[in-house]
C-alpha cells in the first residue's frame, strides 16, 4: 500500500550493516510493470559494489503490515523456457498486488487472436 514506509539495512558477510534507508519520511516512486499490469512503490533505486566476496544479507523492518519485494538487475533476459512459465508468473505477481484476472496485454492478445481466427476460418468457409 502507499502508506507502507519500511525500512530496509543491507549487511556485509561479515555482519557489519552496509547501508541502512529509513524510508518514513519519502515519498514512493509510483512504478508500472508492463507485464504484469500493476503498479508498484519504488522506494529506492540502488546501485553499490558489493566489496568483498560473500553473502550479503537484506532486512526490510517495519512497525506495521505491509508488503516489499526487491528486484535487483536492470534488464531481463528470458530463455524459451522461461517464457513458456511467463503466464505463471504474471498470474504470482498479480496474486502479490492483490489482482485477479488477466493483465491488459494479454486480453488484448486473445481478443487479437481470436480475431486473426475468426477470419482465418471465414476466408476457409467462404472460400
Amino acid at each position: 500500500t502507499y502508506s507502507f514506509r519500511p525500512g530496509l539495512a543491507i549487511y556485509r558477510p561479515d555482519g557489519q550493516l552496509k547501508d541502512g534507508f529509513d524510508f518514513t519520511q519519502t515519498e514512493p516512486e509510483v512504478m508500472y510493470e508492463f507485464f504484469g499490469d500493476t503498479n508498484s512503490y519504488k522506494h529506492l533505486g540502488y546501485d553499490s559494489l558489493m566489496e568483498s566476496e560473500g553473502t550479503y544479507r537484506i532486512e526490510i523492518s517495519s512497525r506495521e503490515a505491509g508488503r516489499a519485494w526487491i528486484t535487483f538487475g536492470l534488464r531481463e533476459n528470458f530463455t524459451f523456457k522461461q517464457i513458456l512459465l511467463l503466464p505463471e508468473w504474471i498470474r504470482q505477481i498479480r496474486e502479490f498486488h492483490y489482482m485477479k484476472g488477466l493483465a491488459r496485454w494479454e486480453i488484448y492478445g486473445l481478443v487479437g487472436l481470436g480475431v486473426l481466427t475468426a477470419g482465418v476460418i471465414a476466408l476457409i468457409v467462404f472460400l
